[in-house]
């Protein structure tokens, strides 16, 4: 079966055929170079002329050449006119054959570039095969060609001959995989592999014999439930227990593929949105795909499986803390009348101590007397050997009640008298999991593996592994009979697991987001091995030397800092000022407030119809296209934009894809639901939105929202936002959403307010660490400048962007991030301010 096109058929258009060029970038691309001017001057023909500065302008924007068959006539009419040639004169059917060519090769020459020729097309191959092991997803692989042919200065070939390319790769990619799995591939592995594509085992069972719709073994593990009712957890370890076993048969086979982590996830995905019966009729790549499918998922469900252990064990730390609060307000009146009563009666004794001291300093009295006196005031006084010992007993409970609250062992004693249920929601999920041997905590490692040894069976006379605790823990864990108070012990062991797997000090290898972070890093033999090459690769040259690229930035630093200073000395920057103290602040911008009245520019009927918006949208900008279908060998007919524009509405008015299709008129509920599936991806959904954006921001209007013309301001921030259904990733926040859970939405807006990326994570996760997301996964905004409040600001993270070559610091007057004042200047005061 023929593969799949890398690129929608609009796009190989627009790549196989010159760029379309407005006015003003005909002017700038189409303007013959001083050394094109002169190389013109040896040309005899008008033909000859004007397609020679045409490859030139052409190839100076997009580093291809192009057959003059191909030249827009708007082009050849402006580059005639630009070098006063007769138009009628220009017959582009005359530039061909060994003048093309040889053009072609002084073009390359003059701007350094090589042509794709033997040497380079063994470049491309060798890249392209690597591209291949890397990430299997054939138009990111495509974009990876063309990226390297422009690092390398290499003549861009045509998507025919890239695809060719691409398509061997790939196949000789697949046939390796498909020999490794033939020859490695065991009985038994196979039997296990084709076990998941039977019914499942409950339904041979007399109850369900009779259903006709029937569920295959593998379905159950397609879905990962996000509740955390103790039921549904136990499901989940069940799963990841079944999985856990499939897995580990097949490492050795997994080993030897050496799959990518982007790799699996392709294929898995493709059997996630898949029905069995497409995966079980193929022949060749059958296993393959299965194989990918159980390690994707067995990795998806150890990350469900940490964040239920974080969510339940941080939910039962601080439910018992709101239940010690609570019983605190309770017995606040009980606490009320003791404190009183105490007060009251060591006023009592305070008076009859004061009287007995003046009796006893009386010289006149005679001793007896004396003790007459006393005994009288202890009868007036209430003062008894009873009553003494009931006030002893009183300031004893008082004592211990302050006690517990100062010690907090009134808080720990709710921990362990509760740990029944938080054990039964973790426990198995801790001896689940398997942490990775390289773990530098080698202390909670140990604890970890004691456990799970023990199965969870801790006696209160065991001598268990307390080293990873502090030193209030390890004296909270004992009674002062030296028994252990095994309850209060595994909640310390849980909360330990849960804070050292968030650190990384605890890697789990069964796990996509919480390995060792050695697993993320190239390994070091490859490294040391491959350095230089990989650095180009990643187009890091520059910063090889880290000495200077350091002295560099700091020379810029300094240089800024400098420059900003004596602006501020000479009084030229007005937007600060000192006050009588000294200190200086920022002038608040009043550009912002400038407003201006636009409202005849828009149209004056405020009711428009969402699908009259996507239709307009999808005629200006063709969004559409890059909803690609998720197949890997075939693509089939290409369903109705309607469906699209349903799916759409259905996914962002958040009603849903089959509920959506029940409100609308000549929609199939399989339609949507099949057009839903196969099309939208994360992947897609951003490639659609940048195509939107692409068309947007080259509107003249765009330029008229930034407020200096050519240079792109950014911002982002977060949002939250409640979560009303059962979420793994949603968590509480008293502050935000009350007594619910919720999640942090995170924007991306440029001046214009064009969204161009957004994530969603926990509310519990700083902001910062995402700041990179919207920069280095955009390609259309390009910004000069970004923005952004506290919550997403921290140094490692703007240090990490510069080295990425995101344009920060700034010049311009671009003070960032955006705070009430600045926190050192040093750091943060950059531009001509």
């Amino acid at each position: 079966m023929p593969r799949k096109e890398c690129l929608t058929s609009e796009a190989r258009q627009r790549f196989d055929n010159p760029p379309v060029l407005n006015a003003d970038q005909k002017s700038i691309f189409l303007d013959a170079p001083q050394w094109a001017a002169e190389y013109v001057k040896t040309l005899q023909t008008p033909s000859n002329k004007v397609g020679f500065l045409l490859q030139v302008g052409y190839f100076r924007i997009v580093s291809r050449f192009f057959g003059s068959g191909r030249f827009h006539q708007s082009d050849v009419d402006f580059v005639a006119a630009r070098i006063s040639v007769d138009v009628n004169a220009v017959h582009m059917s005359d530039y061909e054959g060994r003048t093309s060519l040889r053009h072609r090769e002084d073009i390359l020459g003059h701007f350094g570039f090589a042509a794709f020729e033997k040497l380079s097309v063994e470049a491309l191959i060798e890249e392209t095969q690597r591209l291949a092991h890397v990430q299997t997803r054939p138009y990111l692989i495509f974009e990876g060609m063309v990226d390297f042919l422009q690092a390398h200065h290499i003549e861009i070939p045509t998507y025919q001959s890239l695809k060719t390319i691409l398509d061997k790769a790939l196949n000789s990619f697949e046939q390796n995989l498909e020999s490794i799995l033939s020859k490695y591939l065991t009985a038994a592995d196979i039997l296990l592999l084709e076990q998941l594509l039977v019914e499942h085992s409950s339904y041979q069972e007399d109850s369900k014999r009779h259903l006709k719709v029937k569920r295959y073994e593998i379905t159950f593990f397609k879905r990962v439930s996000q509740s955390m009712e103790t039921k549904q957890i136990h499901e989940r370890v069940a799963n990841f227990q079944s999985l856990k076993t499939m897995y580990l048969q097949l490492l050795p086979v997994a080993k030897r593929l050496k799959l990518s982590d982007a790799t699996i996830q392709f294929y898995a995905e493709y059997v996630i949105n898949n029905q069995v019966p497409q995966i079980a009729t193929r022949s060749t790549n059958r296993y393959l795909l299965l194989i990918s499918f159980i390690i994707h998922q067995y990795y998806m469900l150890g990350d469900a499986l940490i964040l239920t252990l974080n969510s339940s064990v941080t939910n039962y730390v601080n439910g018992c803390e709101n239940l010690v609060k609570q019983e605190l307000y309770q017995n606040r009146m009980q606490t009320a009348q003791l404190v009183s009563s105490v007060a009251h009666r060591s006023t009592t004794h305070i008076d009859v101590l004061g009287a007995i001291e003046k009796i006893i300093a009386d010289t006149t009295m005679e001793p007896l007397a004396k003790v007459t006196l006393i005994e009288q005031l202890f009868k007036n006084k209430r003062l008894s050997q009873k009553l003494l010992q009931e006030d002893q007993q009183r300031l004893k409970d008082l004592r211990e009640s302050n006690q517990k609250i100062n010690d907090r062992e009134d808080f720990y004693q709710m921990l362990e008298k509760n740990a029944s249920k938080l054990n039964g929601k973790v426990s198995d999920i801790v001896k689940a999991l398997i942490p990775s041997a390289t773990s530098s905590g080698k202390d909670i490692l140990t604890a970890v593996q004691y456990y799970k040894e023990k199965n969870g069976a801790i006696l209160t006379r065991a001598l268990v592994p307390t080293n990873f605790l502090g030193m209030e823990q390890q004296q909270r864990v004992l009674t002062t009979e030296g028994k252990l108070r095994t309850g209060l012990y595994k909640v310390f062991l849980f909360q330990e697991i849960r804070d050292n797997i968030k650190s990384g000090a605890l890697p789990i290898d069964s796990s996509y987001d919480y390995r060792s972070f050695d697993e993320y890093e190239i390994p070091s033999a490859v490294w040391n091995k491959e350095k230089e090459k990989l650095i180009e690769q990643a187009g890091l040259t520059a910063f090889a030397d880290s000495r200077k690229t350091l002295v560099k930035l700091n020379e810029r630093l300094n240089a800024q800092i400098k420059l900003t200073n004596e602006h501020i000395e000479a009084g030229s920057n007005k937007q600060v000022y000192f006050d009588p103290a000294g200190d200086w602040h920022l002038m608040k911008d009043k550009r912002l407030e400038e407003v201006t009245d636009l409202e005849s520019l828009y149209p004056q009927e405020y009711v428009i119809p969402l699908v009259e918006v996507l239709s307009t949208v999808q005629n200006a900008s063709g969004f559409i296209s890059s909803l690609i279908h998720g197949g890997i060998d075939h693509i089939p007919k290409r369903p109705e934009e309607n469906l699209f524009f349903a799916a759409i509405l259905g996914f962002g008015c958040n009603i849903g894809i089959r509920k959506f299709s029940f409100m609308s008129k000549g929609i199939r509920t399989t339609s949507l639901e099949t057009t839903a599936l196969q099309y939208f991806s994360p992947e897609t959904v951003i490639q659609a939105n940048d195509k939107v954006l692409a068309f947007s921001n080259a509107l003249p209007l765009t330029q008229h929202y930034r407020k200096d013309a050519d240079f792109v301001h950014t911002s982002s921030d977060g949002q939250k936002f409640d979560v009303s259904v059962a979420s793994l990733v949603a968590s509480p926040s008293f502050k935000y959403f009350g007594n619910g859970r919720g999640v942090t939405m995170y924007s991306f807006l440029d001046e214009a307010g064009q969204l161009f990326y957004s994530t969603v994570f926990s509310a519990a996760e700083p902001e910062s660490h995402y700041v990179l997301d919207g920069l280095t996964h955009n390609e259309v905004i390009i910004p000069n400048a970004h923005s952004t409040d506290t919550h997403g600001f921290v140094r490692p993270a703007r240090s990490i962007k510069q080295c990425g070559r995101i344009p920060l610091p700034l010049p311009n007057g671009v003070f960032l991030p955006k705070r009430a004042g600045p926190v050192t200047a040093r750091c943060e005061a950059f531009g001509t301010m």
